[in-house]
């Protein structure tokens, strides 16, 4: 199973035992950040290509095979394990998890580790086509793109080299 976001206790004995009310559940799972659009969720159920579960807004939904087959456990940056089988591989009754709509359909998620920021410029005429800042502004207000004060680096190289061969320079 895939890891699950980490709580001040174990959720799992509670689902299994099914003595607690609907808005327990929505307690605890507002203990998890809300980042939207990922919802905080916990599976109370499952068959063998579905999960059920119950998400921090009070609703129950099932996510079908297609929402869970692209979960894979991380091994490095170049290896996944295998694709899952049955809804076990990916999870548990109990774990507290991220959902998400996509395309009228829900689907299990996961928050991104990395931050990033993108800009992209039209060639053509050099205009400011779009700009992305991070993952999500409910998560953080900080603009990547616009506020942050980074070292060029190795980005500016293509500009420099470019410019150095278009004006006689080899590169010998």
């Amino acid at each position: 199973p895939l890891p699950t976001l980490n709580l001040s206790f174990d959720i799992s004995e509670k689902v299994t035992a099914s003595d607690w009310t609907e808005e327990e559940f929505i307690q605890v799972l507002r203990e998890v950040p809300y980042i939207r659009p990922l919802v905080p969720a916990v599976v109370i159920g499952m068959s063998e290509q579905s999960i059920s579960v119950f998400d921090v807004n009070g609703h129950t939904r099932t996510i079908e095979w297609a929402g869970l087959d692209w979960a894979r456990r991380y091994i490095t940056d170049f290896r996944q394990s295998n694709e899952p089988e049955v809804a076990a591989d990916i999870t548990q009754p109990g774990a507290v998890i991220y959902i998400r709509e996509q395309e009228g359909q829900w689907r299990i998620s996961q928050l991104p580790e990395v931050s990033g920021a993108f800009i992209a410029l039209n060639p053509k005429n050099g205009a400011v086509e779009a700009v992305v800042g991070g993952y999500s502004f409910y998560q953080s207000q900080f603009n990547r793109a616009t506020q942050a004060k980074r070292q060029v680096g190795s980005n500016i190289k293509p500009f420099v080299y470019s410019a150095a061969i278009d004006s006689g320079y080899t590169l010998a």
